[in-house]
């Protein structure tokens, strides 16, 4: 019964995971034409953007790969946050862009 039940709950977490991907890979390109707009960009950039923002999903999950990214990534947005609240005192090497 135990058994059959683990099964059960991975194959939920499995499917929130896949639905979660979905959802993030089609926001890319929804938002393609604002990214284009708002950084001065033009179709083969976001193109290109959009490519390897597939193949990385497409690559490091057969290779067994996206377990590390995702550890990886975890821990960058962990230091990233933990470093908002300095951001403003660090001395940035350029002022303004423009």
């Amino acid at each position: 019964m135990l058994r059959n039940r683990r099964r059960w709950l991975v194959a939920t977490f499995v499917l929130i995971i896949t639905a979660i991907a979905y959802v993030d890979r089609v926001n890319l390109s929804v938002a393609a034409p604002v990214l284009t707009e708002e950084f001065h960009t033009n179709a083969a950039v976001m193109g290109l953007l959009l490519a390897v923002a597939y193949a990385t999903g497409s690559f490091l999950v057969p290779l067994g790969l996206a377990a590390a990214l995702a550890l990886l990534g975890a821990l960058a947005w962990g230091i990233g946050m933990r470093s908002t609240p300095v951001a403003p005192t660090v001395p940035m090497p350029v002022k303004e862009f423009g």
